[in-house]
């Protein structure tokens, strides 16, 4: 499993954010915070900065 992977379960099992999905693409999490935006693109960074390749 790859640390997006991880990421995704944490958010969903352990922290119990909603996930919010585009076109079967999730996007983002909806939290008691706000709405934390997610890439699954490799070609993002960890910051969602999309990365010179």
């Amino acid at each position: 499993m790859n640390l997006r992977g991880i990421d995704r379960l944490v958010a969903e099992k352990v922290m119990e954010w909603e996930p919010f999905y585009d076109d079967g693409n999730l996007i983002s999490f909806v939290t008691e915070f706000g709405t934390l935006f997610f890439s699954d693109d490799e070609s993002m960074n960890r910051n969602g900065i999309l990365q010179e390749t």
